[in-house]
């Protein structure tokens, strides 16, 4: 069952809402995670919410943060009568979908009716053409500058000068899983056994599909 982290309801701009309304919205939520067999879990009381931290391509793998697959929060836009879900999903940097469903209120009572047909679909388990193996990619690019600079430090007559090539297979659990690293010789060396690490570290959350593989070159 998916285990998602959920923000509660906020309100943006001049909220016309009365508190009443907007705890039954919450409440639809819920119960349509729940019925999209979801596992809803409160933020810690303490926590940034997400959508407010930083602009949302800087905002890291916020569910990475809190060991959960998902997180979503909630924000209801009263003057065009908007709910936004905006949901972070293990091993995506920022967000990974925003969701935004019309509504329309009646006294203490907001209706959306296309609420529980959206939860449904975020709830789905996510296709190998969704792994972002680019941001993944990107993120992982200090480790290995790193590792290439321990290796510019030795002496030259330790050091070899042709390209690193690494295969690299992404496994549907998420992690990366090294299959092969030439020259045969660079991947008991020191510089191999770094890399190695580095990129066996990765994570991109789960997916459906058949694993995914990639050659990239290093130059040390």
């Amino acid at each position: 069952m998916l285990v998602v982290l959920m923000f509660g309801l906020g309100c943006t701009g001049p909220c016309f809402a009365s508190s009443k309304a907007l705890t039954r919205l919450e409440a639809k939520v819920v119960a349509a995670m729940q019925e999209a067999r979801m596992t809803v879990r409160p933020a810690p009381i303490e926590a940034l919410r997400p959508t407010e931290s930083a602009p949302l391509t800087a905002r890291g793998n916020v569910a990475d943060r809190y060991g959960v697959e998902r997180v979503v929060a909630l924000d209801y836009e009263p003057r065009r009568n908007l709910l936004w879900l905006t949901w972070f999903t293990r091993g995506v940097p920022g967000a990974w979908r925003v969701s935004k469903i019309p509504c329309s209120r009646q006294g203490e009572r907001i209706e959306c009716p296309d609420l529980a047909s959206i939860i449904r679909r975020a709830a789905m388990p996510r296709q190998a053409s969704e792994v972002d193996v680019v941001g993944a990619l990107r993120a992982v690019e200090p480790r290995i500058d790193r590792c290439v600079a321990a290796v510019r430090r030795r002496p030259q007559v330790v050091r070899r000068s042709e390209t690193v090539v690494l295969d690299l297979i992404i496994e549907p659990s998420g992690r990366w899983r090294v299959a092969d690293i030439a020259p045969r010789p660079v991947a008991q060396s020191v510089l191999g056994r770094c890399l190695r690490a580095a990129m066996e570290g990765l994570d991109v959350g789960r997916f459906e599909g058949e694993p995914l593989s990639l050659r990239i070159p290093v130059y040390p």
